[in-house]
C-alpha cells in the first residue's frame, strides 16, 4: 500500500502524512463551506504578489484544488482502491516553496465492493457532491466565476489523466476499467453525482470535440490565466479567435 500513496505524492502532491516542509495548512472543510476563501486568497495574493481582481485568482485555485481531486480518482480507476477524499478528511497547505498539496488525515484504503458501479458511484460522489461542487458554488457566489468556468477548469485535468492512464495500462481489463470510468464520469453519471440538477461535464464533452496539436480539448472558456501570466493556455478559446460564453461579470 505504501507504494499507492507514494505515487499520489509524486503524481498530485497529496501526502498521507504531515511533510516537514509544510508551511502553513486550512481544514479543507473550511474553504468548502466558504469560511476559509477570503483569507486564503488574501494570503495567496500576498504571497504571490498578484495584482488581479479576487475573481480571477479563485479561478486559479479551483484549478490547482481540483488537480488535487483528481488523486481520487486516480485511487479508484488505477488502483481499485478507496481513500475518503471528504473535505472533513483533508487538509489544504502549501510547503517553503510555495507549492500546494493536500494531506489527507486518515488514509485508510479499502478494496472495491463486489458491486464496482456503485462504489464507484459513491466514490465519486464523496468527490464532487460532497466536496468540489460546493466549493465551486462558493466560489461562483463569493467571486462571481462562472461555473462552466470552473467545471471546465476541473475538465482539462480529468481529459487529460484519463487519456494518459488508458494510453499506458498495461493490460486490457486495466483499458476497459479506466475507459469505463471515464466514460462514465464524463457522460454516464447521473446529476446526484454532481449534487446538480445535470452532469456539468456534459457541455464540455462532444463527439466532435476540436483539440489542439497536442491533443489538448480546445476550452470553451477562459481561466483567465492571461490575466496573472500575460499569456494564455495553449488550449485557451482566446488562441484560436473563439468567444467566451460565460464572461466574467464584474464583482
Amino acid at each position: 500500500m505504501d507504494h499507492v500513496f507514494k505515487q499520489l505524492e509524486t503524481d498530485f502532491q497529496v501526502f498521507t502524512a504531515t511533510p516537514s516542509t509544510l508551511v502553513f495548512s486550512i481544514e479543507a472543510e473550511e474553504l468548502v463551506r466558504g469560511e476559509a476563501l477570503d483569507p486564503l486568497l488574501t494570503l495567496l495574493t500576498k504571497q504571490m504578489q498578484l495584482q488581479t481582481p479576487a475573481a480571477v485568482n479563485a479561478s486559479l485555485l479551483s484549478k490547482n484544488y481540483a488537480h488535487f481531486l483528481i488523486a481520487g480518482l486516480s485511487m479508484i480507476s488505477n488502483w481499485n482502491l478507496g481513500v475518503s477524499f471528504h473535505p472533513t478528511n483533508l487538509l489544504f497547505g502549501a510547503d517553503g516553496e510555495g507549492r500546494f498539496l493536500m494531506i489527507v488525515k486518515d488514509a485508510i484504503a479499502t478494496p472495491a465492493h463486489s458491486d464496482r458501479t456503485t462504489w464507484r458511484s459513491s466514490g465519486m460522489k464523496e468527490l464532487y457532491a460532497h466536496h468540489l461542487t460546493p466549493l465551486f458554488h462558493e466560489m461562483n457566489r463569493r467571486y462571481r466565476v462562472p461555473l462552466p468556468t470552473l467545471w471546465e477548469n476541473a475538465y482539462g485535468y480529468i481529459d487529460a489523466y484519463y487519456r494518459k492512464w488508458i494510453a499506458e495500462a498495461p493490460t486490457s481489463s486495466d483499458k476497459e476499467r479506466l475507459a469505463s470510468d471515464f466514460r462514465f464520469l464524463l457522460k454516464e453519471a447521473d446529476p446526484e453525482i454532481f449534487g446538480t440538477t445535470k452532469n456539468p461535464f456534459t457541455i464540455f464533452e462532444e463527439d466532435n470535440i476540436e483539440r489542439t496539436d497536442e491533443g489538448l480539448p480546445i476550452r470553451k472558456t477562459c481561466c483567465l490565466y492571461y490575466k496573472v501570466a500575460d499569456q494564455c493556455c495553449r488550449n485557451c478559446p482566446r488562441v484560436y479567435g473563439k468567444e467566451d460564453p460565460y464572461p466574467l461579470t464584474s464583482h
